[in-house]
């Protein structure tokens, strides 16, 4: 799984219209509800697949069609190139958006009847009340707040998650159309 990005690139492993992103490290801070992982890019999706093991046991293959994170982007036949450094690291948190109400409270001044202990003309012991004015908060009224829910759900699939954010991510250096799923 991976993201392919067709555009016209000049890389360090020489130029391609395929370019391949995917996720090498993920780590997940449920403390925190963040996200944070790491990418390598490679020439295309071939030369990314050939770099994966079968058996732990296996001998790491060599990373040939891995490549540096400086290239030359050409936005169409006319352009000169544009020089990028794509980021490696990338985080993000699980949430979604959602708009809550929450109650609106003003300190208002109130009048608070305070019992004591008196005693009559008798000696005989009896409750009396004073009035005390004090602040007191108090809702006055509501108001409609978007706020960013921590969205579980989104962690049983982390790499969909990790996935879906490097993809808004990567609408920064390339059209939203040339990044696909592959």
């Amino acid at each position: 799984m991976g993201l392919r990005i067709n555009v016209d690139l000049e890389t360090s492993g020489g130029p391609t219209q395929e370019l391949y992103v995917r996720l090498d490290t993920l780590n997940l801070n449920k403390v925190a509800s963040k996200i944070k992982y790491v990418v390598s890019y490679w020439i295309d999706k071939d030369h990314a697949l050939r770099f994966n093991r079968t058996y732990l046991e296996q001998v790491r293959p060599g990373a040939n069609g891995i490549i540096a994170r400086e290239i030359v982007y050409y936005e169409n036949d006319d352009s000169e190139g544009t020089e990028l450094t794509l980021p490696l690291a990338f985080e993000t948190f699980p949430v979604s958006k959602q708009t809550i109400t929450l109650p609106v409270f003003d300190m208002k001044p109130t009048i608070v009847e305070v019992p004591y202990v008196s005693f009559d003309e008798n000696g005989e012991e009896i409750t009396k009340y004073r009035k005390i004015e004090e602040d007191k908060r108090v809702e006055v009224g509501t108001k409609e707040e978007e706020r960013h829910i921590i969205n579980n759900e989104m962690l049983f699939n982390i790499q969909e998650t990790c996935y879906n954010d490097l993809r808004i991510k990567l609408t920064e250096f390339f059209p939203e159309d040339s990044i696909e799923n592959a």
